[in-house]
């Protein structure tokens, strides 16, 4: 088992030019009304669960321990992630 991952999607964010918020009309000849925000490369990953993770654009899990690994593919069933996710569940969907 490997906790690796073998995914590497990511997903550009372009630049956008934004409002300075402290520009102030004629405070500052030299001053820009508005600045650019740099674009930047975003992971494409979200939490299943407790334990878990996914790649939103192709669907592949991961998991954050080799012990949640082994539940969650049925090798080793395992009490504690079991009682763990489950209080998570509960807590997130309130």
């Amino acid at each position: 088992m490997s906790i690796l991952n073998s995914c590497t999607h990511r997903r550009y964010v372009e630049g956008i030019e934004i409002l300075d918020p402290f520009y102030e009309e004629g405070w500052n000849d030299h001053s820009e009304k508005y600045i650019y925000k740099e674009g930047y490369v975003e992971s494409t990953v979200v939490d299943v669960d407790l334990h878990r993770y996914k790649c939103t654009q192709c669907g592949e899990i991961f998991y954050y321990s080799t012990r949640a690994e082994a539940h969650y593919t049925g090798s080793t069933p395992d009490e504690s992630i079991k009682e763990s996710n489950a209080r998570w569940l509960k807590r997130n969907r309130e």
